[in-house]
């Protein structure tokens, strides 16, 4: 049976480190600027222009129609969401809702079977206002969480890195993608400015849509 290297051991107990530091702390956001205190590092992420700016690790899907008018008049179909812990949703990682005024939650996630792709996207809220001068203690949370988790699955033993890809909603009606990656020294983010939803924004819904529906890329075992 494979075993775990001790590099790749020493990366877990970081992350755990770095979890429990985020965790404690008592403000809801962090400025780009204090980060460097905590090992995180955050670059600019965009979809278009010069490769060394977009995803490294997730790609678009090419599939999706373009979106028409008809289809963005249409009023979105609504259903009761059964995102509370209490019915077993998630169970394998570790908190993934915090219930009060700033509180954060995964509203949806999703990740590849089988051994080759320890990638993994989520779709969560915030119930604080972002600025792109800024981190949510929330988004950091659930990165890490996520992370974590998926590094502690035997079946991505070979892998040593672990990449999310976060839909994060932040309020009011505003949202932002960020790519991350445990490199062994800092937690790696890439960030979107944020998209204001407020108005009708197709190429910030296209995005989502083909970031969230593409497949996995890039070298997650030597990383």
């Amino acid at each position: 049976m494979e075993s775990e290297s001790a590099v790749r051991l020493e990366r877990r107990k970081t992350l755990l480190q770095l979890e429990c530091t985020v965790e404690q702390l008592q403000v809801p956001k962090i400025d780009l600027s204090e980060l460097n205190n905590y090992n995180i590092a955050v670059h600019p992420m965009t979809f278009t222009g010069n490769s060394d700016s977009q995803p490294s690790f997730f790609a678009r899907s090419r599939s999706l129609p373009e979106p028409d008018d008809e289809l963005l008049e249409r009023e979105y179909p609504t259903f009761p969401l059964e995102n509370d812990p209490s019915v077993g949703n998630y169970t394998t990682y570790k908190r993934l809702f915090q219930y009060n005024e700033t509180g954060f939650g995964v509203l949806y996630m999703t990740d590849r079977s089988g051994p080759d792709f320890p990638h993994v996207k989520a779709i969560a809220y915030n119930n604080v206002k972002a600025t792109d001068q800024t981190i949510l203690r929330g988004e950091l949370l659930l990165i890490l969480r996520l992370m974590f988790t998926q590094l502690r699955k035997r079946r991505f033993l070979k892998h040593m890195v672990a990449p999310v890809l976060l839909f994060s909603i932040v309020g009011p009606q505003h949202a932002r993608i960020i790519e991350a990656i445990f490199d062994g020294s800092n937690l790696v983010l890439r960030t979107t400015k944020i998209f204001d939803l407020c108005y009708k924004n197709v190429q910030g819904l296209k995005d989502f849509a083909e970031y969230y529906l593409g497949p996995p890329i890039g070298d997650t075992v030597k990383t």
